[in-house]
């Protein structure tokens, strides 16, 4: 994976002697950030509130935080709720020029994979565009929503959210606290104290937990327990921020896993995966979706809840019964 070097570094207690040479960097980094935020604070620079509510789930950290499948949690949860819910993403690698409503049969090779995993798991309106207001307004007019998730944005200014929500690996914390390139934080972990909620992701102690469900078939409609493979040999694949954990959780229902890291969004094909010896190839659901046309024998991805907390639950409830629809106007941050 490229650059995993620099990230085991990052989340090291301490400095190693490559992040301390970074250091330079970093503080040139954090005067940029410092100069943009207080750009957008004294309104030299403008953002735009919507006439609908915006929920942002975010991080402050480069590396996998549990987004995607919180952002699906959420979505799923506010549907129950009675909530007409449209998602807007950056769309990892999209290169058109106009905002793109995506579903679930969209190729992910041009929307983006987790772009079409919300789609399929949520089955809300989902738009692509890196210009987060303009992909809102786009989706506003092309599908009535109550309101608006952001799959990450915390750093994208210029969109006013109503809620901001923070995500936090709880294994991982904030690593060793530094700003890019000496370590992996976006932006100072005083910017935390500036969201409506900081939340921990994981499996056990976390606030929200991520539970595995079952293995189910890349090209075709089949489930096994999660204990199927169990004592067997089998490769275990991840394209993701942290395929660390993917190789983990494998090990945990008893895989003897062969890992292959991937970098994150990787565009795959047949030939990449048709490891040696022939065993089952387990993937995580985000790589399945890049797969599904594959006529590689015995794919299994692995399907995962996020279980949001009761208290989180009932504090977005509250929160949004606080905003009412309103007209779209430009407003200082």
């Amino acid at each position: 994976m490229r650059f995993d070097f620099l990230t085991k570094a990052w989340y090291q207690p301490k400095l190693t002697l490559l992040t301390a040479l970074l250091l330079p960097l970093a503080a040139l980094f954090a005067g940029v950030v410092a100069l943009r935020r207080y750009a957008y604070r004294r309104a030299w620079l403008r953002v735009t509130r919507l006439p609908v509510p915006v929920i942002v789930v975010g991080n402050i950290t480069i590396g996998g935080t549990g987004k995607t499948p919180t952002v699906i949690a959420l979505a799923l949860f506010l549907k129950s709720q009675g909530y007409r819910v449209g998602i807007i993403s950056r769309g990892v690698g999209v290169k058109r020029r106009e905002p793109w409503l995506v579903n679930a049969n969209t190729s992910p090779h041009l929307a983006g994979d987790e772009a079409v995993l919300i789609a399929k798991r949520t089955e809300c309106p989902v738009v692509v565009f890196p210009d987060r207001i303009a992909g809102a307004h786009f989706l506003l007019k092309q599908s009535p929503c109550d309101l608006i998730l952001s799959d990450d944005g915390l750093q994208h200014y210029r969109l006013q959210p109503d809620i901001t929500i923070a995500l936090m690996d709880a294994k991982r914390q904030l690593g060793n606290r530094f700003m890019l390139p000496a370590g992996p934080l976006r932006e100072p972990a005083s910017r935390l104290a500036h969201v409506n909620f900081v939340l921990t992701t994981g499996r056990d102690v976390a606030d929200i937990r991520f539970q595995a469900e079952a293995w189910c078939s890349v090209t075709g409609d089949q489930t096994q327990t999660l204990t199927a493979f169990s004592g067997q040999k089998a490769h275990v694949m991840a394209g993701i921020s942290n395929p660390q954990a993917f190789f983990e959780c494998a090990a945990r229902v008893g895989v003897q896993g062969i890992p292959h890291s991937f970098q994150d969004h990787q565009a795959y094909t047949e030939a990449m995966l048709n490891f040696t010896p022939r065993l089952p190839l387990l993937m995580t659901e985000k790589d399945a979706v890049k797969c599904s046309g594959f006529s590689i024998p015995d794919m299994w991805y692995l399907s995962q809840t996020a279980i949001l907390p009761d208290f989180f639950k009932q504090a977005i409830l509250h929160q949004l019964k606080g905003v009412l629809p309103r007209e779209a106007k430009i407003m200082p941050a």
